[in-house]
């Protein structure tokens, strides 16, 4: 907010600062990509017509893919601690050193990020769509209509629900490291002040674009899925009873203290 509301950029002072906000970013946003693509295989697996494969959907599977992924995610950009640097020659002032590393920070960044999840993702949500298919052909022929009515419409938002999400991310991911990568291979071409304002505009709209693909989801689940939208509305009562419920029992327990101190001492 600073570097964008006061144009003051601690980055471009403290090197600490400057290492640790790329690493942390680059880390976070590379995670929360890669627990969808989990996500997506737990939803391949769930609905895999193998028993084998649906007991991979488990919630100790989970757990130990999660820490796996994790460690993966941190170990990744732990070069970005060493040799991003400052050098005020170079625009942005706090990025990596010129050169071979440059353009290997950024193919990294765009693959981790971006690339490789996201063809993970058509993958298992290709799987999915295969497995709700078969699932379809077998409900037809063991239940009723009305029962396979549901099961279908179930079925058809868990896949609307993916391909949106997918989709999304898709659009959303690639535009950063893609804008990234530019800014390297034009590093060394003289540009005007205005192409440099146009590049900033430019970087500046993708980034805002970029948060979408980390907050959208729950959006785009309930306007997309009814059964999403009526476990959300469960999920909100109950924390509004809890709520409700913490208030009144802390509400007596003051009125009970203050009745104990006006009562009389014997």
């Amino acid at each position: 907010m600073i570097g964008d509301g006061f144009n003051i950029d601690p980055g471009n002072y403290i090197l600490v600062y400057c290492k640790m906000r790329y690493y942390i970013a680059w880390t976070s946003r590379t995670l929360s990509t890669w627990f969808i693509v989990l996500a997506c295989a737990d939803r391949y697996f769930s609905s895999s017509p193998s028993v084998s494969r649906r007991q991979l959907s488990s919630i100790t599977t989970a757990y130990y893919t999660i820490c796996a992924t994790t460690v993966i995610g941190l170990l990744i950009y732990v070069h970005v601690l060493v040799y991003f640097n400052i050098d005020p020659t170079q625009t942005p002032a706090c990025y990596g050193m010129q050169g071979m590393y440059r353009l290997f920070a950024d193919f990294s960044y765009l693959s981790f990020y971006s690339v490789i999840p996201t063809f993970v993702m058509c993958i298992f949500g290709s799987l999915t769509i295969c497995n709700v298919i078969e699932l379809h052909q077998n409900v037809s022929r063991s239940t009723t209509a009305a029962a396979a009515f549901r099961i279908r419409r179930r079925d058809r938002q868990m896949l609307l629900m993916l391909l949106c999400q997918v989709l999304i991310i898709i659009l959303t991911t690639l535009a950063q490291p893609a804008q990234k990568l530019y800014a390297t291979f034009t590093t060394a071409t003289v540009k005007t002040s205005m192409d440099r304002a146009h590049d900033e505009l430019a970087a500046q709209i993708i980034r805002s674009i970029s948060f979408l693909s980390h907050c959208c989801s729950c959006y785009i689940f309930t306007i997309i899925s009814g059964r999403y939208r009526k476990e959300l509305n469960l999920v909100l009562q109950r924390c509004y009873k809890w709520k409700l419920f913490q208030s009144t029992h802390y509400t007596r327990s003051d009125d009970g203290n203050r009745t104990s101190e006006q009562l009389p001492q014997t």
